[in-house]
């Protein structure tokens, strides 16, 4: 799930770790309002409908395939729970036992469109501005590689609006953004609900992806998350000296072209080169996929 996304960003991805051999069950959803769900007016979705509300979509979608596998499937069968952009957000609120730092994302994409804020003022903030042309949105989340004519393919299911209260539940304190230091969930109850030892280094137990051209969020703070998760899953020292760390502890998966891996500490960050935002929907999401089945294979 991701803002302004659907169910179908996903058909690339569980198209190719199918024909991979990938024996899993694979599920996505369209939350209310996104994709083929259903329609939510405009005041409703954009005013009234709260990150709670988005949450509540995924818990549901959640259990129910819990339960469709609960009767093909071995009760110790391991769920991977896959987030996009706000929907990775959205993803550890709920790990977090249903109660990524949205500042950062906002300032970047202000940074990269300068006319963001002016441009909302002329739009009545119609939750849409930021994305209102195919220009913007190419810009916002895909590479420089990408053909205009991929990026029209995808506009055709974005929405028409967007929930407000879904990325700013996740803003975090601004005072505390602006002195370095802001957060929104402790990490350290989410990884109470992700399955395995949290303390051991066997396997990596989370994945942080982003594509080298992404404008939304950078290299810096993919960085910072994992190395706070890294230290969630009580591998502090590791994450202070990672020079040090041995063969054994310091994991190398197998080469992918195009695609850079750090894994360490059970968290795994990878990086996609010339791609942006949606590196799933880019041209590089072939070199993606196999990155995340990499990943998933080793769950």
């Amino acid at each position: 799930m991701a803002v302004y996304g659907s169910a179908g960003v996903w058909l690339e991805w569980m198209t190719y770790l199918r024909e991979s051999g990938y024996q899993g069950t694979l599920y996505a959803y369209s939350a209310r309002n996104h994709g083929g769900s259903f329609s939510v007016p405009y005041f409703r979705m954009v005013y009234r409908t709260s990150h709670d509300d988005m949450a509540s979509d995924l818990t549901t979608c959640l259990r129910h395939a819990q339960n469709q596998e609960a009767t093909t499937q071995t009760s110790d069968a391991n769920v991977v729970l896959v987030g996009h952009s706000s929907g990775g957000g959205l993803a550890q609120y709920c790990l977090a036992n249903y109660p990524s730092d949205q500042v950062d994302v906002y300032w970047n994409w202000a940074k990269h469109d300068p006319w963001f804020f002016v441009r909302s003022l002329f739009h009545l903030q119609h939750p849409t501005s930021p994305l209102s042309s195919t220009s913007l949105v190419h810009g916002a989340f895909f590479g420089h590689e990408c053909p205009r004519s991929h990026v029209s393919e995808f506009m055709r299911w974005m929405p028409a609006c967007e929930s407000m209260g879904w990325p700013t539940g996740m803003m975090g304190s601004l005072g505390e953004w602006w002195r370095g230091s802001s957060s929104w969930l402790d990490l350290d109850q989410v990884v109470r609900n992700i399955t395995g030892n949290r303390n051991s280094l066997s396997s990596d137990r989370v994945c942080i992806m982003l594509g080298s051209e992404d404008v939304l969020m950078d290299i810096r703070m993919c960085h910072r998350q994992a190395a706070e998760y890294r230290a969630s899953f009580g591998q502090k020292q590791e994450v202070e000296n990672l020079e040090k760390l041995s063969e054994q502890e310091r994991t190398i998966p197998p080469h992918i072209e195009g695609v850079q891996v750090e894994s360490v500490a059970a968290t795994r960050l990878v990086v996609v080169e010339s791609a942006g935002h949606h590196l799933q929907n880019d041209v590089q999401s072939e070199a993606a996929a196999k990155a995340f089945l990499q990943f998933v294979q080793q769950c």
